[in-house]
């Protein structure tokens, strides 16, 4: 899906955002799982589905994360608490099962 000079940073985000999910699942006792990119937005952005208690959504990163991520601290704290955010408004809007 991705070329050779994304696929690093794509692996990295992909990896942040699982750890992201298996803390906050921890924190809220919630099902939370990242499943993989799913593709390209069409407008400069890629997409990753997570499951939210057994519901899907896409989350996004932009495209130029991924050419700089492996290699800029400032846009690695950046997409760590731009994917946290994501996932904190994901459990807010999937209400958990009765």
């Amino acid at each position: 899906m991705f070329d050779d000079v994304r696929e690093k940073g794509a692996d990295q985000i992909l990896g942040l955002a699982r750890r992201i999910a298996t803390e906050l699942a921890g924190d809220t006792r919630r099902s939370i799982r990242v499943v993989g990119w799913c593709g390209s937005t069409g407008k400069m952005g890629w997409e990753y589905v997570v499951e939210i208690d057994g519901r899907g959504c896409n989350l996004e990163v932009g495209d130029s994360d991924l050419l700089v991520f492996p290699n800029d601290g400032g846009i690695r704290t950046e997409t760590e608490e731009r994917i946290r955010h994501q996932m904190r408004s994901g459990l807010e809007i999937v209400t958990p099962s009765s």
